[in-house]
């Protein structure tokens, strides 16, 4: 036999140990799934449809199983905890503003880090509002622009809002500020836009009262350390 064709025959069995391989990894998947004890947060649905649940959840995070999972399906990780936490916390208490219900692409949209897309909350094209800012705020009005809309807001109700992020967080200003340049870009303000924007302005709890940064932080500034 000649030396290509024994490479040839190489390659072949290779690619079929693979695809068998995978074929019984996701056999063992799926009778991991028929037989689990450990659904605590789906319960009474069926092995396929906790599959599409878990389907949805790792496109709306941009990964795979292994982000959560470990070779045994039913071990617990840190990062099933989390999913749990967010699935009973917002995914089924938390709606849209219009009734609607919210679901993990919502907010995630492709990153396993929210807050990754604060970036685009950046308010460098504001850049000229800032001799208006001056101004106005030496006349006791504040030029708030927490979305796309600007706003003018007395003074002592501006500062109350800040207050109420300060202790919401447990922080104080100069976790978002910059000392001595309120007015410079800081990516926590970037943050602090995307979750006003996202959360604040969109969601609503189960009493049909507008969210709150207290409401999810309680005193911390990572809401998934308490």
């Amino acid at each position: 036999m000649s030396p290509q064709r024994i490479v040839k025959w190489f390659i072949l069995v290779v690619i079929l140990a693979a695809m068998t391989f995978h074929h019984i990894a996701q056999a063992q998947q799926q009778s991991s799934l028929s037989e689990s004890t450990n659904l605590q947060v789906l319960p009474g649905l069926s092995r396929l449809q906790v599959m599409q649940v878990m389907r949805d959840w790792s496109r709306a995070l941009g990964v795979d199983c292994s982000y959560c999972h470990q070779a045994s399906f039913e071990a617990e990780t840190p990062r099933k905890q989390i999913a749990r936490r967010m699935q009973r916390e917002f995914v089924a208490t938390l709606k849209h503003s219009d009734g609607s219900a919210i679901s993990c692409q919502n907010c995630h949209q492709g990153q396993p880090n929210l807050l990754s897309r604060a970036s685009a909350y950046s308010q460098s094209s504001a850049g000229p509002l800032r001799p208006l800012r001056v101004k106005l705020k030496s006349a006791g009005v504040v030029l708030w622009r927490a979305s796309t809309k600007v706003r003018f807001l007395p003074k002592k109700h501006f500062m109350e809002r800040m207050l109420s992020f300060n202790q919401a967080l447990g922080v104080n200003c100069s976790y978002c500020h910059k000392q001595g340049d309120f007015e410079a870009e800081t990516p926590r303000k970037q943050t602090a836009r995307l979750m006003l924007k996202e959360f604040s302005a969109k969601l609503t709890k189960p009493d049909g009262q507008p969210v709150n940064c207290n409401d999810c932080h309680q005193g911390r500034t990572r809401l998934l350390d308490r």
